[in-house]
């Protein structure tokens, strides 16, 4: 039972980090998109934007599915 707690502690963790990695994102974007910046550069570092905020989730997405397998595993 401690077990599947601790997991489930782990993934309060990892879903506070990805709203944490998400609303960041999403000030980026609005602090952008409130700039002067040329359209087309706008277009440029929203893309580069994005990217960097794929490559910050990727891990706590993996690392997310892994706990849920582990508990679903220790609760057959």
């Amino acid at each position: 039972h401690t077990h599947a707690t601790t997991a489930d502690s782990m993934i309060s963790e990892v879903l506070h980090t990805l709203k944490s990695i998400d609303l960041r994102h999403d000030a980026e974007l609005a602090q952008l998109e409130n700039s002067n910046t040329d359209d087309e550069l706008k277009n440029d570092i929203r893309g580069k934007l994005l990217a960097r905020h794929r490559e910050r989730r990727e891990p706590y997405v993996e690392l997310l599915t892994e706990l849920r397998k582990h508990i679903m595993t220790s609760h057959s």
